[in-house]
């Protein structure tokens, strides 16, 4: 969570110019009295921008105009300016500037721009920032490039519709959202891409391909449109659309709107508060798991690697395959889920059908294993209504599919938050194979390796799923070891699907409550609202002055208590041991 004193609201949808005078009119008088922040944010009114012959003016004032709705809603103390208030410089009463679609910006402009950030002031901008110049002349990228560390790539074709910009987990300006949210935007105002060229300059994600977001030129592209850093004592952040290209989808309205509200609470130099994502503060998840269906005994070649690496995996099992003897060393090195009875789609048959296959398959393996299993991976990864329903009457946690979800992270899927469904993070050996027709290990492995780093770096759950009659054969196992020595070498938990849903259903039960006391005091509670102890849970703080967070005193229940810091990312993590059901602790934040 964050501490900043606002209301989430959608992100406003274009209306009628003719309206907006008279809505701002309207919500300006209701916001009159709203509590003055000690600093205020100014809004640029593109004047110039709008002068320019080639530019589309009614585009551009609602535009403006839906910048200024979400700082009213928002509550956000704002004043606008214009280009002739933003040459002469600005005030010290301002400390956060907003450049909304502002192509035109003169040299005195960029000047104080510059000015305002070295005195350790913020600015956010959008778009196509500064390209033309005095008299409105082109001059290119060069101030948005040297400004925010960026090269410029291409501005993107309105031919592609939309693309996929992901958000990562684990940054200032990613808090309540989930690590590697898919964010679609449309490409009507023609988006920028760049790359990041300044050590001081940061990706909040990167662009992925729109139809399978893994699938493409990865290691070559690593295109972004959304950087935050520091320039001088300073910080910015940039983004090379503007949000009101976001689909209109609520997911993703809800999301930028999230987005936003982080980026204005860390630029005005709030403290923002989240729950690490991953047990014990670790970056990513991954999961080796694999299919055991056709070819049962030779999950021992897998098996083999597993006790050599000394990992666990997740086993989906085939009831009408099993092996026995195979299936007892299945048992002792990680946890046990259902593939179905047979190879049968679930899917489009009737709740009786799949209540009876769900139910005598669970039997089958509960018999073997002592205890009930709790994963399910449809044959063939297909699933419908019907399938979640029975699930859920069964007790069935965890759903495994190949469908693409809009982030890297689990979710719950069902009402009660009892069910989750993994995503797919990255090929399987059945795209290696028979899609993409990769049947060198090197190269599979090197497939294999680039799902994981992009994951990794989204913050997200990496799964790598493979079958027995495929990537287990004797001369392909060996395609798994140096992805598994690149997992090894990361901050990851390697876990099961299993370990994975105990821990999401756990750490949704803890929720933060950020006060802010003073200017620069703060406690933050965290509860447990659930019925179970939760272990490792790290908690993470950020502040655009991170210097206020070093010199801090921080106590955890009124004792000094150690905490790992990270210049870099200007964040600092607190580790809470264990925290047990209906418990609340307390940390507290201020100066010395």
């Amino acid at each position: 969570m964050k501490t900043t004193e606002i209301h989430i609201l959608p992100v406003i949808k274009r209306i009628p110019s003719k309206l907006n005078y008279l809505l701002l009119i309207l919500l300006i008088a209701a916001a009159i009295n709203l509590s003055a922040q000690e600093k205020k944010i100014a809004l640029l009114y593109p004047k110039n921008t709008l002068a320019l012959p080639t530019e589309n003016t009614n585009w551009l004032n609602d535009n403006f105009y839906r910048w200024e709705l979400f700082l009213i809603q928002n509550k956000y103390n704002y004043e606008v300016i214009d280009d002739d208030d933003l040459e002469t410089g600005l005030p010290s009463k301002y400390a956060l500037l907003i450049l909304p679609a502002v192509r035109n910006l003169n040299d005195e402009e960029i000047s104080s721009i510059k000015e305002f950030m070295n005195d350790g002031n913020s600015v956010l901008s959008t778009w196509s920032m500064g390209v033309y110049g005095s008299e409105g002349k082109w001059k290119g990228w060069s101030e948005l490039e040297q400004l925010f560390g960026l090269s410029f790539i291409s501005e993107i074709s309105q031919t592609e519709a939309s693309r996929i910009h992901s958000i990562f987990g684990g940054t200032p300006l990613s808090s309540n959202i989930p690590p590697g949210f898919r964010l679609q935007v449309t490409t009507y105002d023609k988006p920028v891409e760049v790359k990041i060229i300044s050590e001081n300059t940061y990706p909040l994600g990167y662009w992925l391909n729109n139809e399978i977001p893994f699938e493409g030129k990865e290691l070559l592209e690593r295109t972004t449109s959304a950087v935050y850093g520091n320039y001088g004592k300073g910080n910015f952040v940039w983004f090379g659309f503007e949000f009101s290209a976001v689909v209109a989808a609520k997911e993703h309205q809800k999301t930028a709107n999230t987005l936003l509200n982080n980026v204005i609470s860390w630029l005005t130099d709030n403290l923002i508060t989240q729950i690490e994502t991953w047990p014990g503060g670790s970056k990513s998840a991954a999961v080796l798991s694999c299919d055991v269906e056709f070819k049962f005994d030779f999950i021992n070649n897998a098996l083999d690697l597993l006790e050599e690496e000394e990992l666990p995996a997740q086993f989906y099992v085939l009831t009408e395959s099993i092996d026995l003897p195979s299936f007892e060393r299945i048992k002792k090195n990680g946890d046990v889920g259902l593939h179905g009875d047979d190879h049968v789609l679930f899917k489009w048959q009737d709740y009786a059908t799949q209540y009876n296959r769900l139910s005598d398959g669970i039997g089958i393996i509960e018999k073997l294993m002592k205890k009930k299993p709790i994963s399910f991976r449809p044959p063939e990864t297909y699933y419908d209504d019907v399938t979640i329903n029975v699930m859920e009457d069964l007790n069935v946690n965890v759903l495994s599919s190949d469908f693409i979800e809009d982030r890297a992270v689990p979710q719950f899927i069902n009402e009660r938050n009892q069910i989750i469904i993994m995503p797919k993070t990255g090929f399987d050996d059945y795209d290696i194979f028979q899609r993409l027709k990769i049947v060198n290990i090197q190269d599979q492995s090197q497939r294999y390796i680039l799902d994981f780093m992009r994951t990794y770096e989204e913050g997200g759950v990496y799964s790598l799923n493979f079958h027995t009659q495929m990537q287990c054969r004797n001369n392909f196992i060996n395609a798994l070891r140096k992805p598994i020595e690149e997992i090894k070498s990361r901050n990851v938990w390697i876990t099961t699907h299993d370990k994975v849903f105990d821990w999401w259903r756990k750490k949704d039960k803890i929720k933060l409550n950020s006060i802010r006391t003073d200017d620069k005091n703060y406690i933050i509670e965290i509860e447990n609202k659930g019925e179970e102890e939760v272990d490792d849970l790290v908690i993470s703080f950020y502040k655009k002055d991170f210097d206020d967070l070093l010199k801090a005193q921080i106590l955890l229940e009124g004792r000094n208590v150690d905490y790992f810091s990270d210049v870099n990312s200007k964040k600092l993590k607190i580790s809470i041991p264990k925290i047990y059901s209906r418990e609340i602790k307390r940390i507290s934040i201020g100066s010395q």
